[in-house]
């Protein structure tokens, strides 16, 4: 690993698209590119608390409302965070920390 002193490579490199494959060789991870990834069993989960983060995100449904998996539920208006639902189900609590989701 270099330092932070190292050379900066030159201007006309920045921007320029290197294939994929190159950049695995040069950072020596072509022994994993064949490796299947070990997922355990899906986890059932019944519910969900989201959190809305710092600075709080916008909530844009409310309790008893019925949403699916991916619908956008916050988004803050500074940064453009969002918050998504991880699951499908109801909506059972909004508040200024949190939105907690009921499968």
């Amino acid at each position: 690993m270099q330092g932070l002193d190292a050379p900066l490579p030159p201007e006309s490199a920045f921007g320029r698209r290197i294939p994929a494959h190159r950049v695995m060789q040069q950072m020596q991870l072509e022994r994993y590119a064949d490796q299947r990834l070990a997922f355990r069993e899906a986890v059932d989960v019944d519910h969900v608390e989201l959190p809305l983060g710092q600075p709080a995100a916008k909530p844009l449904v409310s309790v008893g409302q019925s949403v699916r998996e991916g619908e956008l539920l916050a988004e803050e208006e500074v940064t453009g965070a969002r918050v998504h639902a991880s699951i499908h189900g109801r909506i059972r609590l909004v508040d200024a920390e949190r939105i907690v989701v009921v499968g």
